[in-house]
Formats: structure tokens, sequence, C-alpha cells
């Protein structure tokens, strides 16, 4: 283990004496032996601000900003609204309290595939730790806040007024102000809020596997699509809060297996599926959780739509509002179960408060 100290809030790679943090990051990189980067404690507080170029990580680095250990961030690296903040090429990376701002990935339409993850990038060779840090007012095409394709824990971290700019056909997958993953990521008790784009606000599965512990999404805006999750791939959530969203709080598209366990479903608002909504030939899986105070033109509390199958199990479902379906709408010829259950208070202001199905012989909404 070889320790770096960065000494200097400058972003310079010259010969003065001092050390920056882009300077320890070209030593450590050079070498295939693990680096630590810490900061002098006459930095606390302060911003490294980029001159127009991102950090590159493509060895086995550890960056902690905290320099008083109480877990907080001490250190502050903004893009400046000119570059990507940090790109994790490859290697075994912790990022440890550290706040990422101000990064910037923006492109033409064209090119927007390769603008993705305002704040950090993270390649398909990498894995990645990031703990006790904030990624916060990042902009990109494509996943404002992280973009990951590798394998990556994130934990007790916020990651919040991120905002994706496109469209959802930029780069071939979702735009998501948050994060997007299409590699394996778990997300431990961390809060994911105020994010947006007009097609997912929070967090997209778009590939690989995404796990959801101990975490609360919410007041994301993604009203097109999703506010709060969308499974393009299989998943999990646990004792985990979804709220407040503009959009469905879950949209499950895979078709493979959702599990949600544990966990509570309240106050979001969508077109379709306020709480959950189902839009997949997979299998969704509502388990012990709370779904309450959701709205839906269709299916204020659950929505199923394309054929898939969903199992509620010991769950409350309770002042969920919508047109057709206050508590549960299927406009599908797919399977809803609800076993041990209450379903109360859920209202309707067109058809049945409870559960409302119709569907006609080609398994569309019979309007």
């Amino acid at each position: 283990m070889i320790e770096l100290i960065v000494d200097s809030l400058e972003d310079t790679s010259i010969n003065d004496g001092k050390t920056t943090l882009r300077e320890a990051l070209v030593i450590a990189n050079r070498s295939a032996e693990e680096h630590t980067i810490t900061f002098d404690d006459a930095l606390a507080g302060g911003t490294i601000t980029l001159g127009g170029t991102q950090l590159l990580i493509k060895s086995n680095i550890t960056i902690d900003g905290d320099t008083n250990g109480d877990d907080v961030a001490d250190i502050t690296i903004s893009g400046n609204g000119e570059s990507r903040v940090l790109q994790i090429e490859s290697g075994t990376a912790t990022i440890n309290s550290l706040k990422v701002t101000g990064g910037y990935e923006l492109g033409t339409s064209a090119e927007s595939g390769d603008h993705r993850g305002g704040g950090i990038a993270i390649d398909r060779d990498a894995t990645v730790f990031i703990n006790d840090s904030a990624i916060i007012g990042n902009t990109a095409n494509i996943a404002g806040g992280i973009y990951n394709y590798g394998t990556t824990v994130i934990r007790n971290t916020e990651i919040s007024g991120n905002t994706a700019i496109g469209n959802s056909d930029d780069g071939g997958g979702a735009v998501i102000g948050g994060v997007q993953n299409y590699g394996k990521l778990n997300l431990i008790g961390s809060l994911i809020s105020e994010n947006t784009s007009d097609y997912g606000g929070a967090i997209s599965a778009s590939g690989g596997r995404l796990n959801i512990v101990n975490s609360i999404i919410s007041d994301n805006n993604g009203s097109t699509t999703s506010g709060g999750i969308i499974f393009w791939s299989n998943g999990s959530i646990k004792n985990s809060i979804i709220s407040g969203n503009d959009g469905p709080g879950v949209i499950d598209r895979s078709d493979e297996i959702v599990n949600i366990r544990d966990s509570t479903i309240s106050g979001n608002s969508a077109n379709m599926g306020g709480g959950i909504f189902s839009e997949s030939s997979g299998t969704t899986n509502v388990t012990d959780s709370t779904i309450s105070g959701n709205f839906g033109f269709y299916g204020g509390g659950i929505f199923n739509y394309n054929g898939g199958t969903v199992n509620v199990n010991n769950t409350t479902i309770s002042g969920n509002s919508a047109t057709h379906g206050g508590a549960i709408g299927s406009f599908s010829e797919g399977v809803i179960s609800v076993k041990n259950s209450t379903i109360s208070g859920n209202s309707a202001s067109v058809a049945s408060g409870g559960i409302y199905s119709n569907i006609d012989s080609s398994g569309r909404p019979d309007d």
C-alpha cells in the first residue's frame, strides 16, 4: 500500500513542490500496486475545480476525502460545468467521503452515446465502492449522476439534483437523471432524490442486476416514464421507501423476476400505475410491503399491462386513487395474485375503487 497526500486544491500537473489530486492519480495509475490518496487537513472544506478535463482511475486506488474521521465529505470535486468529474476505467476503486458536483457530459443527439455519467462513469472492467459520498448537481445526456457498466456498491451516499437531457433513443438506452446501471449494482443505505429527466428520474436497471436495500428513492421527476425505479432486467428492492416521485414509483419492464420486499411505495403519481407499473412478460413479486397514497389514471396502486405476473403477498394496498382501479388495474392477459393482503380505502372516479380488470379479445383496454 502506497499513500499519497494531496496538499493543493489546484487542478494542475506542474513541478511546484505541491501534490494535486490529478498528479496523485497519474502516479497511482502507472502502478499495479494499491494506492491510497488522502488530503491534507488544511484542505478540509475545499473544492477542487477541474479545468475542463475529467479525472481518470485505471488502477487499484482509494480516494478518501474525510480529513477528520467523521465519515462526511470534506473535499468537493467540481466539473465546473465543463467536463465529467471522474471516469473509472479499470481496477478496483474506492471512493470515500467525496462530494462530486458540476459534472457535465452533453453532446449532440447523434453523439450522445458517449455522453453518459455526468458525475461518475464506471466502465466494464472496473470494480467500485462508493461510500459516504454525495453525487449532486451533475448533468449528462444519459445518467446525470452515475453511469455504471462495472461491478459497483454504493453505500450511505446521496445522489440528488442530477439531470439527464436527451430522449429515450439517445445512445440506445434510457435517459436517467440519477443512476443508470448496465452492470452489477448494489445500492445500500442511500438516498436518491430530486433527480430529473423526461424519461426516468431516479435509477434504471437497463441491464445486469440492480439490488436496492435500506434506501430512499424520493421526489424524483421522470414524468413521461418513471419517477422512481425502472427495471429492464432482474433485481430487488428490500427495506426501502419509494415516495413522492413524479412518475410510477417502480416500473417492471424485465422479462425476468423483480422482488419487492418489506418496502413502502407511497405518494407517487403517474398516468398508469402510480405505485407499481408492471409492463413486462416477467414476474413482479411484492411481499410484506405497503402501497399507499399513490395516483394513476389506471391502477393507482398497481397496474398490470403487458401479460406478466404480479404476485402480492402479506401486503397492504390502501388510500390509492385512480380513474379506473384505485388499488389495482389490469389491462392485460397476465396474472395478478393477491394473498393474505389488505385492500382498503382506495378510490376511483370512474370505475372500481378496488380492483379493475378490462380487456377485449386483443388483450388491450376496452375503452
